[in-house]
């Protein structure tokens, strides 16, 4: 997370970065804050996805659907990450 946060302040990305560690039903806030990013240009670091089993599906819809010329500098880290081959390809052309 160090680093993370040291590359939001090198490209002037810190007010603009947001968090949310999933688990005990945060995928409705964690769903809020990837379509905020989206339309503003965020970043969200999506914390122990490990943790939110039942909310990968979800994830990995909302990651399929986005609209490439609609996202801008989005960006969705992600930390213990439990993904599918084809959930990481999506995410990392975000």
């Amino acid at each position: 997370m160090a680093d993370l946060l040291k590359l939001c302040e090198e490209t002037k990305m810190i007010k603009r970065f947001d968090q949310v560690s999933l688990g005990q039903g945060q995928g409705p806030k964690a769903e809020a804050l990837i379509k905020l990013a989206m339309d503003r240009g965020m970043w969200v670091c999506l914390q122990n996805c490990h943790l939110a089993q039942s909310f990968m599906p979800r994830l990995e819809n909302i990651v399929e659907n986005i609209d490439p010329d609609k996202v801008g500098r989005c960006r969705l880290p992600v930390s213990k990450p439990v993904l599918k081959p084809t959930m990481v390809s999506a995410l990392e052309t975000t």
